[in-house]
Formats: C-alpha cells, structure tokens, sequence
C-alpha cells in the first residue's frame, strides 16, 4: 500500500510537472529568467539588453548613435542592440521569432503588427504643443494641394498622387476610407486597396505599394510608384525612398504632384526647418470640397490619428515593459533637442525624418500593460 501510493504520488508529481510546463513556451522559459538581471539586490536597478529592431540602414545608424549615447551617459544600466530589418514587416516578424523586443510603429500600421503578429502598444509618442494638434498623442490626417491648382475632390480622376506609406494613418488608411465612404473610390479588390486607388489617381508615389504585404499577387500597376525618386530596389518606392514619410510626401507635392496624403505636423516641420520654403504654395482641401489655407488644419482635416506607438511582443512580461519604458521617457528627457551629442527626436543629421521616432514627437507616455492593438485604436479605421 505504501508503495502504491509513492507510486501514484510520483506519476501524479510527474503529470503535473509536465502540465506546468506546457503553460509557456520555449520562448517565455527563456525571456523571463535569463534576460532580466539583478545586480546589486535593489529591485529598481533592474537590467536587460534591449533590441531595437531598425527598419531601414540610416534607422540603424541613428540607433546605433543612440546606443553609444547610452553607453556614456548613466541614464540606464541597460544595453541596447540594434537589429537591422528588411522593412516594418521584417520586424515585426523578428519581434515575434524573439529576435528583436521594439520598434516604432505608425498607428496605421498597429493593427496589422497586432492582429498578425500579437504585438502591444507600451508607450506612445507625445508631439509638442507649437504643432497644435488636436491633443498631445494625436494629430490630424491632411490633403494638402498646391494653391493655384484646380484639383478638387470632383477631378481626382488621374490627378497625380503622393502619400507618406501604403499602411500608415494619415497617408494612406484615413484618405482611402474617406473616398471610399464617399463612393469616390470603386472597390477593385477587397484585400487589395492599391489596385482600387490606382484606378482613380494617375501617377503616384506610395511607399511599400509594391511590397508583398499590399500586392500579395504580385500585380500592383506600376504607376503606384511613377514619382516616386529611389534609384534601386532598397530605395525605389520603399521607406527610404526620398518621396517616403510625411515630409517627403510634401516634396513629391512640390516637385511633381498634384495632391498629398499626410500629417498635419509637417507643414509646420518643412516651414521651421526651412522659412524659405514656399509653404504658401500650398492650401488644404477638405472632405466636404472647400480649400483653406495650409494653416488651418483643425477645420480642414480627413481624420484625427492615434500616436505612433512603441511595439513589442505580448508575451513579454511587465519587468521587462518597466525597463522599455523607463529607457524610452529617461533618453527622450536626456537627449532632448538641447543635447549636444545626440538628439533622440531629430534625424537631420542622418540625413532623413523620422528615423526610430517622429522628429514632432517631444516624448512618452507609458500605456497601461492591458492595452492591446484594438482598444489603443478605438474607432480608428484601418484597411
């Protein structure tokens, strides 16, 4: 009888053993006790190598400023390493794999690193009040058109277009719901809005339009990237396409379009870094038809956008958030636009806008841990 019941206390002991550790994965037996380090006893001197998973080369030379920022400052015990990607899909893959733990992701762009890859929102930009915003985590999605020109919403039939990225808020989702709502876009395919906008602009420059993730079959026309101005694979109609991000849609505008799809924050960027720029050139063109100066954003928008929004895995667990998060608020109050050696909210000096973050943005806010990709969107649309 003894036996017996060391027997079945032992089978028992081994079951549960082997349920237990069916509740994680390889994945979260490795993150959770190796990656978190506890050098001296205090619970608030907590460390981790942090990587950073960077989506173009000149994403990556700014990282890999910051890292060495990091190393001479005291502001963290952490590391941080930077990890090159593809493009924004790679990462979120990496992420994902456990090959990465951040990046940046538009808010256009959080439904999809959420619904396909199970990445959480754990901060999200703040952009400075001068850029008069609609609060300190949004900003206003523009049609921006050139002042003497005779584009409105009635002849959009082949007027040339610029957007800031196939997928991002302002310059793709929200302008595309919008002509959808008011049937001045035909639906082509339902999972396959390019083909549909192509048919209603003539030449464009929309970034990733010819990446697999927006042209799964592979037959996208090639005007979605006439205007665009990269002069290889890595840069033609890419992210790092000259023409690509906010500010670059706005150059297309200048140089070769007829109608621009971004935030609202880059006419204020363009004319600060530049007062000789025409920005005057410009007007706004609203969704019921009428035009207004570039100036008056708040009355003349397409739509009001969620933050970019920092991104990891969902399995990662709140010490590690705690150390994402405490990274990101010290280096943007370190390394604020005063700082000599390294700016964390200006890409000037890599020769590009907004690498790793929006060069708007002035800092964080950290977001609760139960935050998902749904709730952080609300009623923001997304195609």
């Amino acid at each position: 009888m003894k036996w017996s019941y060391l027997l079945s206390s032992l089978l028992f002991s081994i079951i549960s053993i082997k349920f237990s550790s069916t509740q994680f994965s390889v994945y979260d037996q490795a993150v959770i006790p190796f990656s978190i380090y506890n050098v001296d006893g205090n619970p608030n001197n907590l460390i981790t190598n942090i990587r950073w998973c960077c989506v173009n080369e000149r994403e990556y030379r700014k990282c890999e400023s910051w890292s060495n920022a990091l190393l001479s400052s005291n502001i963290t015990l952490s590391t941080l390493s930077c990890i090159a990607g593809l493009d924004k899909f790679d990462c979120y893959r990496k992420i994902f794999n456990d090959q990465a733990d951040l990046m940046t992701a538009d808010s256009g762009e959080i439904y999809t690193a959420g619904r396909y890859y199970n990445l959480v929102p754990i901060a999200n930009e703040l952009y400075s009040p001068n850029f008069n915003g609609p609060s300190a985590n949004t900003y206003y999605s523009v049609a921006v058109v050139r002042a003497g020109s005779s584009i409105n919403l009635n002849n959009l039939q082949g007027a040339r277009s610029c957007h800031s990225s196939v997928g991002s808020s302002s310059g793709w989702n929200q302008p595309i719901s919008q002509l959808l709502r008011d049937r001045r876009l035909n639906i082509i395919d339902c999972n396959n809005h390019v083909k549909s906008a192509a048919l209603l602009f003539g030449s464009m420059c929309a970034p990733d339009a010819l990446n697999r993730q927006f042209n799964p079959t592979g037959d996208n026309p090639s005007t979605v990237c006439d205007l665009c101005q990269g002069t290889n694979g890595n840069t033609f109609c890419t992210n790092q396409d000259p023409y690509a991000g906010n500010i670059g849609a706005l150059i297309c505008l200048f140089n070769q379009g007829d109608i621009a799809f971004l935030r609202h924050t880059a006419l204020i960027e363009l004319q600060t870094r530049d007062p000789t720029f025409p920005i005057d050139q410009f007007q706004l063109l609203c969704t019921n038809g009428q035009r207004l100066p570039w100036q008056q954003f708040q009355q003349c928008n397409w739509g009001i956008g969620p933050a970019s929004a920092i991104v990891v895995s969902h399995r990662r667990p709140k010490q590690l958030r705690d150390i994402y998060r405490k990274l990101l608020i010290d280096s943007a109050r370190f390394f604020s636009l005063q700082n000599p050696s390294f700016q964390l909210f200006n890409s000037q000096r890599f020769q590009s806008n907004d690498l790793l973050f929006s060069d708007s943005a002035i800092g964080f806010n950290s977001l609760d841990d139960r935050t998902s990709y749904t709730n952080y969107l609300g009623e923001q649309r997304y195609l």
